[in-house]
């Protein structure tokens, strides 16, 4: 009832003051409020800074959704069921928009360097194979010595002899250069690797 759900509030906003709720709120309005129940309704979702979603059973009957009852007896207490249930997703959306996706990381390839290129004091090519998997262009790497990790990066570039590629799959031959990093060594391997979302 109205007491109950203005009791929940009161008790929701002690519990996170003095931030503001970390949750929208839902109205699910039988049609059948006194204008000021609303009225207080609107002032105190206003007075906490809190977000309100509102669904109204009306708009439930007038789309189909629910069916009014006839009679003296006839209540939209049960209508307001149909009217939570179509508004769970819009809720669940709002829930889940507040909160960082959750991420993980995923190891894409392990390329060995073979060969090293000096181009200059400054610029570095190594001749590698792909191990396992696929290293892309974009591709965030480590560069891993003798188990220990050296470097943490991206790819400057990827190539296949002298073209530009976007990827390169395992058992190929690929030339690299790490962004900001030319202290390569022949055996390093390059570990690249991805953050995904966890469903």
């Amino acid at each position: 009832g109205g007491k109950d759900s203005i009791i929940i509030c009161r008790l929701a906003r002690k519990a996170f003051y003095p931030a503001k709720l970390p949750f929208p709120l839902m109205h699910i309005d039988t049609g059948h409020n006194f204008p000021e129940t609303l009225e207080f309704r609107d002032k105190f979702i206003k007075k906490i800074g809190a977000r309100l979603i509102v669904r109204k059973v009306q708009d439930s009957i007038d789309n189909g959704r629910a069916v009014e009852e006839k009679g003296v007896n006839a209540s939209r207490n049960v209508l307001q069921t149909v009217t939570l249930l179509d508004a769970i997703e819009e809720f669940k959306a709002a829930i889940e928009g507040l909160h960082e996706p959750k991420m993980e990381e995923k190891i894409t390839a392990n390329v060995e360097i073979k060969e090293i290129f000096k181009v200059s004091k400054t610029c570095t090519i190594a001749g590698c194979q792909v191990l396992d998997g696929k290293i892309t262009r974009n591709s965030d790497i480590r560069l891993i010595r003798d188990g220990v990790v050296i470097y943490t990066g991206v790819l400057a570039s990827l190539k296949r002899y002298k073209d530009d590629v976007k990827d390169v799959v395992s058992g190929m031959e690929c030339g690299l250069m790490i962004d900001k990093f030319n202290d390569v060594k022949v055996g390093d391997i390059v570990e690249a690797f991805t953050q995904v979302e966890i469903k």
